[in-house]
């Protein structure tokens, strides 16, 4: 799937949001993002990104394809299933659960066990910091797994992370603190870290 295709497809789909007021990962805030939830509402959509991410990615030969959670982890099913079929091979697809405090995720005994010497892909639909994959990336590798490559459908910092990926988008953002939306256009309240920033600021008036 070529970039241009890719970028149509999450466009058609309403996942490319513009001239917004969105707070990201790391205290950060954009006028725009990709709210890849929007492609899950699609089966076949979802389907089309995850086959075209195994393509892209077959060389790797993982013998397990992991995403965080809620949303990248069934981008990485779908990967998973799809070299496993292309390739004639098993390929596991545990999957991570959220949790509280630094560790961020955790994987169940039953999936730790079967971690050791096995080679890992690392998927996430859309990705910023890459902090994620990483955490996800520190588990695999404490448990003697080890990390083959990483993977999104969206890179949206090309230059940080090392990620293979199927469109690289660069949509500007900038810290929290130096953001001249804030006071002008009201924060996006239906996508991304809203509600830390909420925590962090009680909203009086309804701004930002």
């Amino acid at each position: 799937m070529k970039p241009d295709d890719v970028l149509k497809k999450l466009e058609s789909c309403g996942a490319v949001l513009r001239n917004t007021h969105v707070a990201l990962q790391g205290r950060r805030h954009g006028d725009a993002y990709v709210d890849f939830k929007k492609v899950f509402l699609d089966v076949m959509l979802a389907s089309e990104f995850g086959e075209a991410l195994a393509m892209a990615c077959a060389d790797f030969m993982p013998d397990a394809v992991v995403g965080p959670p809620m949303g990248a982890d069934r981008l990485a099913y779908e990967v998973g299933l799809n070299l496993a079929v292309y390739q004639n091979r098993l390929v596991m697809s545990p999957y991570a659960e959220k949790i509280g405090g630094p560790e961020k995720f955790e994987f169940r005994p039953e999936f730790l066990a079967a971690f050791a010497g096995k080679k890992f892909l690392i998927v996430e639909d859309v990705k910023k910091t890459g902090d994620s994959a990483d955490a996800l990336a520190a588990i695999v590798t404490r448990h003697g797994g080890i990390i083959c490559g990483k993977a999104a459908v969206v890179d949206r910092r090309p230059s940080v992370g090392g990620f293979r990926s199927l469109l690289q988008l660069e949509l500007p953002d900038w810290p929290e603190d130096e953001c001249k939306l804030c006071g002008v256009i009201e924060l996006n309240r239906t996508v991304g870290q809203w509600k830390d920033y909420d925590a962090r600021h009680p909203r009086q008036g309804g701004q930002p």
